[in-house]
């Protein structure tokens, strides 16, 4: 099963999930601290990993780089979610980063934008409509 992984602390992402679990073919979690994440993308090989650029004094560089050095080209696709500020966005080693400052219905906007972007990840289909005496 295709899998997503959230890394982050940040309450909002419950409703990120929420809202977007049921348009996607795939399974999402979330994880509270890198630990914990670490071990899911271990276990799951997940197709992305979204990481909140710093938790508990760990950045989420640091996690990307070893899961790419281990994994190499099976590593997933990494999607920092960090803030606007240059000096949290300066240097990063993933392939996008989402600005976890954003109002939640942007926050959910733009993780839809970067799923849409990951070629594995299949959208559910809408079931066509019965039209009503046809």
């Amino acid at each position: 099963m295709q899998t997503i992984i959230i890394i982050s602390t940040d309450p909002r992402i419950a409703a990120v999930k929420e809202q977007i679990q049921p348009l996607v073919i795939a399974k999402i979690s979330i994880s509270p601290d890198f630990e914990t994440g670490l071990a899911a993308i271990f276990r799951k090989m997940p197709e992305a990993v979204f990481l909140q650029q710093k938790i508990n004094g760990i950045r989420a560089e640091r996690v990307t780089r070893h899961v790419r050095s281990l994994l190499q080209s099976n590593s997933p696709v990494f999607i920092h979610l960090g803030s606007d500020a240059a000096n949290d966005l300066e240097g990063i080693d993933s392939d996008s980063v989402i600005d976890l400052a954003l109002p939640v219905d942007q926050l959910v906007d733009a993780f839809k934008t970067q799923i849409r972007k990951i070629p594995l990840i299949r959208w559910k289909e809408l079931a066509p409509r019965k039209t009503v005496g046809a």
